[in-house]
């Protein structure tokens, strides 16, 4: 009952008129008693109301928001502050916003409650800031009013400027209060503060209320012995737990983990099984771009997967031109520095192989190139060298040559299986024939080459070649989305495919966000832009 009056108390904050609103005196009718008003009056103080003003709007307001001097009526009562803020009335908004709080009259919205209140300190009604402060020492109301309050000082909203102390102050408010999001922001802030004692202890409060990012820092902490004990074992179950989850973050941190052994054996397949994922990613961050980075040295040297000098080149494409990857992709070319071992000088060969052949358009350095990686007893060497014999930039042009030589390695060599199904399926230096192409290019698509994956999914797209199947188009085209190589072309196939909502797309509930996303992808040039940069 303490509290119920309370709030009533707190309610009329808003409903005294501020000092430029003073209140017109109207006598009731001497036979009335207390709440009682002469019709006349009420009917004046309407009719002024009706005809634009503000204070009697605001009058009218009062009295059937609190039954005094009328019955209370609160469709009434919301009707005419509603009509007070159209006037730009910022204690008419703050009393629609308590409106909304409480569910007077309308469905209760606390996401329209906030933004109402915010709007009224625009107006410049400072006093609102009382009545959420008030509000505060109220159990019921304390997370929602501190959580308006961190918002308003954090941002800062009309007059009241943005301050950090006090805006912290109340985020800390709310994640005592037991709102998990907070909890979960604050930590990250501390954390970011290197006041890991804190950050840890919110992270594992959040989590266990079911935030997955939690549930990675938490695990990341133990793991670094940040803020608790040290205890890798217990640190990697804990990002398992978030990598489960799909917290991409954490396959990212996984990944570098097994890669290295770092408080566990090295597991090449599980980094590089963690490593996709998280270098897939469609958020551009730092935990992508490491992942990237690892990822392209385990296609480099052959850990976890086939060795692939083409993928490593593509991984290498999506990092190696930013900025704090350029001097250690430098190094790893001129095989130099940390990562200096003599795989490096075979894949160096390579990448000059394929700037001389992408970019200089010079076949007879390309081909010089590629004969030191085939030396190495790299198939993707021979499968370059074909290409270069069969190219009709070269001096003599053999094609047949060349898918002899393809077909010999076709089955350990994604490039060559591609080359092979595009020659089969153009009809160069053998018969045409739609289905042995698609069999090479299916071989290429299952060892990640992406040309490959595409080719598979428009035959599948249109039917050509086999049973049509949206389905598993679209299935293929959301891989190569995942290795950033969705060309435009593909891209509008894939939003045919989301509007049609086919249940394989992950997303699909996303349809009108991805489509608005897939509308903007354009050719990645990354691998040439990578090759430019070679000294």
């Amino acid at each position: 009952m303490k509290k119920n009056i309370f709030l009533l108390l707190l309610s009329a904050l808003l409903l005294i008129p501020s000092a430029g609103q003073a209140q017109k005196k109207v006598k009731p009718v001497k036979t009335q008693r207390e709440t009682a008003i002469s019709k006349d009056s009420l009917a004046a103080v309407t009719k002024r109301a009706e005809a634009g003003s503000v204070e009697d709007m605001m009058l009218l307001a009062g009295w059937y928001d609190k039954g005094k001097q009328v019955k209370q009526d609160y469709k009434l009562a919301f009707h005419w502050y509603a009509k007070a803020a159209e006037q730009n009335n910022g204690q008419a908004v703050a009393n629609l916003a308590r409106y909304y709080q409480f569910g007077y009259n309308v469905k209760a919205d606390s996401a329209k409650a906030a933004g109402l209140y915010k709007k009224s300190l625009e107006f410049k009604y400072s006093d609102v800031l009382k009545y959420l402060e008030a509000q505060t020492k109220v159990d019921s109301l304390s997370v929602f009013s501190g959580l308006l309050l961190y918002d308003i000082y954090n941002k800062g909203v009309g007059e009241v400027k943005r301050d950090e102390e006090k805006a912290r102050s109340y985020q800390e408010f709310a994640a005592n209060g037991g709102h998990v999001e907070s909890q979960y922001d604050l930590a990250r802030y501390y954390l970011q503060k290197n006041k890991a004692d804190k950050s840890a202890e919110l992270f594992r409060k959040a989590s266990e209320a079911g935030v997955v990012g939690a549930t990675y820092f938490y695990g990341y902490q133990l793991f670094k012995g940040q803020g608790v004990a040290q205890d890798k074992k217990a640190g990697i179950e804990w990002m398992q737990k978030a990598a489960d989850q799909h917290f991409t973050a954490a396959n990212g941190q996984l990944g570098r983990i097994y890669y290295e052994g770092d408080g566990v054996e090295v597991d090449s397949a599980k980094a590089v099984a963690n490593l996709k994922i998280a270098a897939g990613s469609r958020v551009n961050n730092s935990v992508r771009n490491e992942a990237q980075w690892w990822l392209a040295h385990c296609y480099m040297r052959g850990l976890g997967v086939e060795r692939d000098y083409g993928l490593a080149m593509q991984w290498f494409a999506e990092v190696a031109t930013k900025t704090s990857y350029k001097d250690k992709f430098k190094e790893l070319i001129t095989n130099s520095g940390a990562d200096a071992v003599p795989d490096n000088n075979i894949f160096s060969a390579y990448l000059y192989g394929m700037k001389a052949l992408l970019v200089d358009e010079n076949i007879d350095e390309a081909n010089k190139r590629f004969k030191v990686v085939e030396k190495a007893k790299n198939n993707e060497g021979t499968a370059m060298i074909a290409f270069c014999t069969a190219s009709d930039k070269g001096k003599k042009p053999n094609v047949k040559k060349a898918i002899k030589s393809w077909t010999s390695i076709a089955d350990n060599c994604a490039i060559a299986s591609f080359y092979l199904g595009l020659s089969y399926a153009e009809g160069k230096g053998v018969d045409k024939d739609t289905k042995k192409a698609l069999e090479y290019m299916q071989a290429a698509s299952d060892k990640d080459f992406s040309l490959a994956s595409l080719f598979v999914a428009d035959a599948y797209m249109t039917g050509t070649g086999v049973s049509k199947d949206e389905s598993k188009a679209a299935e293929l085209y959301i891989e190569v989305e995942r290795q950033h190589q969705l060309t435009p072309e593909a891209a509008k196939n894939l939003i045919k495919c989301y509007e049609l909502k086919l249940a394989v797309l992950p997303d699909v509930a996303n349809s009108t966000e991805r489509i608005a996303e897939l509308s903007k992808v354009k050719e990645n040039e990354n691998v040439v832009a990578l090759l430019k940069t070679l000294p």
